[in-house]
């Protein structure tokens, strides 16, 4: 009898560690960080602060734990530049854009002072594996770089996604794993493994739906939360995408009628220009295959939309809208490579996260009966349309997901922007009905308006001392649109030369600048001592043409400078009226340098060390040559 007690103790044992292991393996505490090296390897700004880099394992379905199939998370943490308890994680929106990859503007942040910052790669962003269809968002700028119908566009980026979403299944990649829920249980598992107890979670467009999401789930890991640009419903996100973009496109109108009378009729006429004729542009072909751009009707109104997320874009959609009014080749041109940067985003994830949480078979049939109504505008926003699309193809959509406690008693942060096209100032008065103890930030500006100087004092101060209302220490300055611009194809061109320079391309002028400036001093100092006066006239034409050559060459670099320090945008267009001054000198520079070389070949017979004086010439010329290149004449 002992023994088969014996025998049934060691049976039960067993039964138990079967169960432990098996309770273990599902368990979201296991889910360890592991240490890893820089993100950056080559960024020594980055990597010269403390910066923590980490992979971080999570199941790719929660709802799945025991098909033991993991996906990798990217996690930076940049440690307070005090000491502090408090942690913020930030939630970038898109849904699919990178929290990593801009961590430049952390680096800097304000609120560095009061918190860490972790910054999180959403599943399938960024450093994040697996990628989904990293290279989709260029193939969809392909289509868009076509001369097609709506129709045909929207079939086009239904066939591009298929062909990723076919690419998925083959992986063995889970698409519906891919929704804000999931993500929520990302960022509770990580907040664990991280050791932290409650940190304010920090979300951005659609960031802050999943953020949401997480606090409907998830109550007690708030310490706070922020909300920049605010999805209130996300079943009105598609459905009233038309009216909301109409709506911040009225308040431009308005706002800028002082300077622009004739702006709303020249938005509409474009678009039924655009409507019967495409414009066509040349481009890079590191932008479009083709080294072609046509722009029609669909095109200009994402170019507008996509406009009016950005206050500095925001100063000068009037000069946007001239541009096209006037078939500006060169304005349209530059705006292809500036806006090619809005589909920088893992659209395979953009695809699957949309689609699961906010897709519905009322869907399409909502959004088209809310674009309908706004005739003038020939329908609604077509990447937005063909989302729809995409979704019904790939046959996925939104469950109900439930609440499981009421968030109404974390502290709220809102922020929502006067001119914002997709995510309105309405949505942020509603968020603040959600949260009691919420702040609401109304700011004159359009999209994650947070990150405007005023607002990133304002999250720090929330931080700080989240029972206050935050104070407002920047000033909140209103758009002012741009008008006085002295329009010059090359002024953007340079500008790239010198955002990101080439030694190999620019040693030839620099060695002709030191050879420009030497002779500067040398013709002066000749003139003062009184040598070879027969060449006094050749030496004043130097000192002219050097001081004129530095001149021209520096005031450049100081305007694009000083420009981009005011609005980096207005490059693509020129420089403000005030330094038409430099282009004017430009051509008198021209001017005495032809001069120059002729009276160099009338005395060629008189001057000593030709050789010498001919490679000064060829300096001014060298100048010339690159000012050329540019385009800036």
């Amino acid at each position: 009898m002992r023994i088969k007690r014996d025998i049934k103790k060691l049976f039960i044992c067993i039964i138990f560690f079967h169960l432990f292991l098996h309770v273990n393996a599902q368990n979201p505490n296991d889910y360890q960080l592991q240490t890893t090296a820089s993100y950056f390897p080559d960024w020594k700004e980055v990597n010269s602060q403390n910066i923590k880099w980490y992979r971080f394992n999570v199941p790719e379905n929660w709802e799945n734990t025991s098909s033991n199939k993991t996906i990798k998370l990217a996690v930076a943490v940049l440690p307070c530049l005090k000491k502090s308890s408090k942690n913020v994680v930030h939630i970038s929106g898109g849904p699919g854009g990178w929290c990593i990859g801009p961590i430049k503007k952390w680096l800097n942040h304000p609120l560095r002072n009061e918190a860490n910052i972790i910054l999180v790669d959403l599943r399938g962003t960024g450093f994040s594996e697996p990628a989904l269809c990293p290279k989709l968002g260029e193939q969809i700028l392909q289509v868009l770089a076509e001369n097609n119908s709506t129709t045909k566009d929207i079939n086009e980026i239904v066939n591009v996604s298929e062909q990723c979403k076919n690419d998925l299944i083959v992986k063995g990649i889970d698409i519906k794993a891919y929704n804000s829920l999931n993500i929520s249980k990302d960022l509770h598992a990580l907040k664990k493994s991280l050791g932290i107890n409650k940190w304010f979670v920090y979300g951005i467009s659609y960031g802050t739906y999943i953020s949401q999401v997480y606090s409907d789930q998830f109550p007690n890991d708030f310490e706070g939360i922020i909300l920049d640009s605010p999805i209130n419903d996300i079943n009105e996100y598609y459905k009233n995408n038309t009216f909301n973009y109409i709506n911040s496109l009225n308040t431009l109108f308005k706002e800028s009628k002082q300077k622009y009378p004739d702006l709303e009729s020249k938005y509409y006429s474009v678009i039924n220009k655009l409507s019967k004729k495409g414009i066509e542009v040349n481009v890079e072909k590191a932008i479009v295959q083709t080294e072609k751009f046509t722009y029609n009707a669909d095109d200009f109104k994402i170019i507008i939309h996509q406009s009016l997320y950005n206050q500095q874009l925001i100063e000068l959609i009037p000069l946007i809208i001239n541009g096209f009014y006037k078939e500006d080749k060169f304005i349209l041109a530059n705006l292809v490579d500036a806006f090619s940067e809005a589909l920088k985003r893992d659209f395979g994830t953009y695809y699957c996260v949309s689609c699961n949480d906010g897709f519905t078979d009322k869907s399409i049939a909502e959004y088209d009966k809310n674009a309908s109504v706004f005739k003038k505008n020939k329908g609604g926003i077509l990447f937005y349309r063909s989302d729809l699309s995409v979704c019904e193809e790939w046959g996925i959509g939104a469950k109900k997901i439930n609440s499981a406690q009421k968030s109404n008693h974390i502290k709220a942060l809102i922020f929502a922007g006067k001119y914002d096209p997709i995510t309105p100032l309405y949505n942020g008065k509603e968020i603040a009905k959600k949260y009691k103890n919420s702040f609401l930030f109304e700011m004159p500006y359009g999209h994650a308006t947070s990150f405007s100087k005023a607002g990133k004092g304002i999250v720090e101060h929330f931080v700080k001392t989240p029972d206050k209302k935050p104070e407002v220490k920047e000033k909140l300055s209103q758009i002012e649109f741009i008008s006085d611009i002295k329009y010059n194809p090359g002024i953007s061109k340079l500008a790239k030369s010198l955002n990101k320079p080439i030694l190999l391309f620019l040693s030839p002028l620099i060695i002709a600048l030191i050879i420009i400036f030497g002779t500067f001093l040398y013709c002066v100092f000749s003139i003062f001592r009184n040598k070879n006066k027969d060449l006094n006239l050749l030496k004043y034409l130097f000192i002219a043409n050097s001081l004129l050559g530095m001149i021209v060459v520096f005031g450049f670099i100081w305007a694009i400078f000083q420009t981009s320090k005011y609005n980096l945008f207005i490059l693509l267009f020129g420089l403000p009226e005030k330094y038409n001054f430099l282009f004017i000198l430009n051509y008198i520079f021209i001017g005495t340098t032809i001069i120059s070389v002729f009276y160099l070949l009338l005395k060629i017979k008189i001057i000593p060390y030709i050789e010498v004086v001919f490679s000064i010439a060829f300096s001014f010329i060298l100048v010339i040559i690159y000012f050329s290149y540019w385009g800036i004449f």
